[in-house]
């Protein structure tokens, strides 16, 4: 009876302890060159919205695809600074270029690269760490139906 409880109660009471360290997030940067030693600055891929409305929260509580699709983006992120896959680097690129056609950008002879960082708050002060920096990766006017 003791034993089945011991096996039961971890059931009946869960820890809460969800992660073992809180650690900053990784965050995906781009650039779309027009050559390949063009100097343009990064654009943080999906900046998170400054303000959500009550409906639109509650809303995203039920669909949010999109947080989805970001969510797995930072996982893809994260095993590439752990242990780099061309697998990971090719499904981040892939989202940037279909994220990058859905809001109307010409990816004819552009120079498309990536880049993981990381952010953290020392004092007053905000320090990015780059983690990681993808090739360069030339585009041909890729379609979102060719993606």
């Amino acid at each position: 009876m003791i034993k089945t409880l011991k096996l039961l109660l971890p059931i009946l009471l869960p820890s809460w302890q969800f992660f073992k360290e809180i650690a900053p997030s990784p965050r995906i940067e781009f650039r779309l060159l027009s050559s390949p030693n063009e100097n343009i600055n990064w654009q943080e891929f999906r900046p998170r919205p400054r303000k959500i409305s009550l409906l639109s929260n509650i809303l995203r509580f039920f669909y949010n695809a999109e947080w989805n699709e970001t969510m797995y983006m930072i996982n893809c992120a994260e095993s590439l600074i752990i242990e780099p896959s061309q697998h990971a680097d090719t499904e981040i690129k892939m989202r940037i270029k279909k994220y990058l056609i859905t809001s109307g950008s010409s990816l004819e002879n552009k120079f498309l690269e990536f880049r993981i960082i990381f952010i953290n708050r020392k004092a007053s002060d905000l320090e990015t760490h780059i983690l990681y920096e993808s090739s360069l990766e030339e585009l041909t006017g890729d379609r979102i139906d060719e993606l």
